[in-house]
C-alpha cells in the first residue's frame, strides 16, 4: 500500500500493488472523487519539491517503487506520474517549480508511447523536455538499485525532445519511405536551430537521401507569388510579442536587474510556449546555468534579442515599464477567464476581487514610472 499525497504532503488517497501470484488487477487506486484525482497528483512531489525548485528540473518516472528506489539512492528530484503519461494537471504542478523535465519512463513500447504523450503536454506548457534512455531496457528502479552511477550517466546523456523523436522515427520498422515520412513529420514543423540542422544531416546519412529529399525534410520550398517575389517569411508581430521579446533583450542589456525580474515571472506572463522557453533560456544564461553546447544552440535567438534591444532607447526604466506591462497582461488574462464564467464559486469571486485590486495597483505603478 502506498499513501498518495498532494504537493503539501496531505494524504489524498492510496495506491495498491498486487503481490506476485495474486489476482488482477496488478494496481488498484482510490477512486477519483472530490478529494482524490489521480491525474492531478505526482507521487513523491511533497518530498522532491525543494530539490526540484533548487535545481530547476524534475525527473519523472512511472511507478511508486521507481521513486522510492531513486530517493534511497540520492536522486531526490524524482516523482512519478503513477503509471500513466504526464497529464496537464501534473505538468502545471511541475511548472510552478521548474523549467525542465527529464522523462525516465520504462524502455518498452508502452513507456515510449507515454514519453511521447507526456512530452507534447509538457512542451505545450513551456517546459524544456529531455528523455532519459535507460541502459539495457531496464526500468529506473532496477538501474538505481544495481548501479546508481549508471542512472546519473543516463541523466547526463538525456536527449532533447526533437532528437529523441527523430531517433525513434529512424529506428522504426518499415521501409525507407516509411521512416522518411516519420522523420519529415517531426522535422518539418520544428523551429530552425543548430539541433535541427544536425538532425537533418543525421537523417540524410542514415537514410542515404538525395539533396532534394534532404531539403524537403524541413518543409517544401517556399512558394513564389504571382509577381515573382518571395512571400514574407514572417508576418508582423503583435504588440504583446514585441514587448515580450524586447523585455528579454533588455534583461540581457541590464543583467543584474533583468535576472531579478525574470525570477519573479512565470509561464502565465508568457502564454506562448516558445517565448516562455526563450525567457527560461535567458534567465538561465544570466544565472550562468547554460552549458556551452546550450549556449551555442541558443546563440541565434540570443543575438536576435540583443539586436532588438539595441535598436531601442535602452534604459532600466524601459525594462521596468515592460515588466509591469507583462504583469498587467497576466492579470487581465486571468480576469478575462473569470469574467466569462457567469456562475462563480465563492473562491472564484474572491479571486476576481483580488485580481481587480491587483490590476489597479499595477496601473498606478505604471503611471508613476
Amino acid at each position: 500500500m502506498f499513501p498518495l499525497t498532494d504537493a503539501r504532503g496531505r494524504v489524498r488517497g492510496f495506491g495498491a500493488r498486487q503481490m506476485p501470484g495474486g489476482r488482477p488487477p496488478k494496481y488498484l487506486n482510490t477512486s477519483d472523487g472530490a478529494v482524490f484525482r489521480k491525474s492531478d497528483i505526482l507521487y513523491g512531489l511533497d518530498l522532491a519539491r525543494r530539490s526540484i525548485a533548487r535545481d530547476g528540473a524534475a525527473i519523472v518516472v512511472e511507478g511508486y517503487t521507481d521513486v522510492i528506489m531513486l530517493h534511497q539512492n540520492g536522486v531526490d528530484r524524482a516523482v512519478a506520474s503513477m503509471g500513466t503519461a504526464l497529464t496537464e494537471g501534473q505538468v502545471i504542478e511541475l511548472r510552478r517549480l521548474c523549467s525542465s523535465v527529464f522523462l525516465a519512463f520504462d524502455a518498452d513500447a508502452a513507456g515510449q508511447e507515454a514519453s511521447l504523450r507526456g512530452m507534447e503536454i509538457a512542451r505545450a506548457k513551456g517546459l524544456n523536455v529531455r528523455v532519459v534512455r535507460l541502459p539495457g531496457g531496464r526500468d529506473p528502479a532496477d538501474v538505481a538499485a544495481e548501479d546508481p552511477a549508471a542512472f546519473e550517466a543516463a541523466l547526463d546523456a538525456a536527449q532533447p525532445y526533437l532528437t529523441y523523436r527523430v531517433e525513434l522515427a529512424l529506428a522504426a520498422t518499415g521501409s525507407r519511405d516509411d521512416r522518411y515520412a516519420l522523420v519529415r513529420n517531426v522535422l518539418a514543423t520544428a523551429e530552425p536551430s543548430v539541433e535541427r540542422d544536425d538532425l537533418v544531416r543525421l537523417a540524410a546519412d542514415r537514410l542515404e537521401l538525395s539533396d532534394d529529399l534532404t531539403a524537403r525534410l524541413v518543409g517544401a520550398p517556399g512558394r513564389v507569388a504571382a509577381n515573382g517575389s518571395q512571400p514574407s517569411q514572417r508576418l508582423g508581430i503583435s504588440a504583446r510579442e514585441r514587448d515580450e521579446r524586447l523585455f528579454l533583450g533588455l534583461c540581457m542589456a541590464f543583467p543584474e536587474r533583468g535576472l531579478d525580474l525574470l525570477c519573479s515571472l512565470d509561464v502565465a506572463h508568457f502564454p506562448d510556449p516558445k517565448r516562455w522557453q526563450a525567457a527560461t533560456v535567458v534567465r538561465r544564461r544570466l544565472a550562468g546555468e547554460l552549458a556551452p553546447e546550450e549556449e551555442r544552440a541558443w546563440a541565434p535567438m540570443i543575438a536576435e534579442l540583443t539586436a532588438l534591444a539595441s535598436q531601442e532607447a535602452t534604459s532600466e526604466r524601459v525594462l521596468e515599464e515592460l515588466f509591469w506591462k507583462l504583469s498587467l497582461r497576466r492579470v487581465e488574462d486571468e480576469l478575462k477567464g473569470l469574467q466569462q464564467n457567469a456562475d462563480l464559486s465563492l473562491n472564484q469571486q474572491q479571486r476576481l476581487q483580488e485580481l481587480q485590486d491587483e490590476r489597479l495597483a499595477i496601473l498606478e505603478t505604471i503611471r508613476s514610472l
